[in-house]
């Protein structure tokens, strides 16, 4: 549902254009650890809450510098996007990984969801594509992954960039944000998509959904 509550939040540095970040965190509040990963050396560290120690690192060798990562703690998986388009599967133990170069642009952004047989992982990039994955028969053969689809974004043909993506688990609903300051929305396999606008806001970079809300944030700080 998109709200009316307009709110300003802290302003962001840095250009999304420029794909880097220093530090990314991903907390799994279950076994008290946080994930981090930083651009510089393309090193994934586990590191303990209480402690605030490191337990073990691993390394995104052979690839090109991380640009987004998800941590999925039900199957025990991190992913990392890059910014050469390729996607790395890693068992969050033994730093085991599985690669996908399905899209072919720096790679913006990951949600995990699930249709009515499985669960999958969609990801975006900046040049609009979108991926699906799946992640159920990964589980049952580690060393694969299997790509369901790739096809092109909903956004604006001239600026297609996908900035962000969520999922809605009870609507089946995907939403993406981009550079034309929408939110295109569509069901899982579905060839048609919806928008949300708002002339008030900026690049869509951030999204979120609870139950009964979607949480939308722009490029110059705005939480609607």
């Amino acid at each position: 549902h998109h709200t009316g509550v307009h709110t300003s939040l802290k302003s962001m540095k840095g250009d999304r254009h420029k794909h880097s970040f220093a530090e990314t965190l991903q907390v799994s509040e279950a076994e008290n650890l946080f994930f981090s990963v930083s651009s510089e050396d393309s090193t994934i560290r586990c590191w303990d809450e209480y402690d605030q120690s490191e337990n073990y690192q691993f390394r995104a060798k052979g690839t090109s510098e991380i640009t987004v990562m998800l941590c999925m703690w039900e199957i025990n998986r991190i992913v990392t996007g890059h910014d050469s388009g390729m996607v790395c599967l890693w068992n969050a133990d033994t730093g085991n990984k599985v690669m996908s170069k399905e899209l072919n642009c720096t790679v913006s952004s990951f949600v995990e969801a699930k249709n009515l047989h499985s669960r999958i992982l969609i990801g975006g990039d900046y040049n609009g594509h979108i991926a699906i994955w799946n992640l159920t028969l990964h589980m049952l053969n580690p060393t694969n992954l299997v790509t369901e689809t790739v096809f092109q974004g909903f956004h604006d043909r001239d600026d297609p960039g996908v900035l962000c993506l969520a999922f809605h688990f009870e609507s089946n609903m995907v939403f993406s944000g981009g550079n034309d300051r929408t939110i295109r929305y569509w069901k899982l396999h579905h060839n048609s998509a919806y928008s949300i606008a708002d002339s008030q806001m900026e690049s869509i970079c951030f999204l979120k959904c609870t139950l009964s809300y979607l949480f939308a944030g722009d490029d110059s700080g705005n939480l609607n």
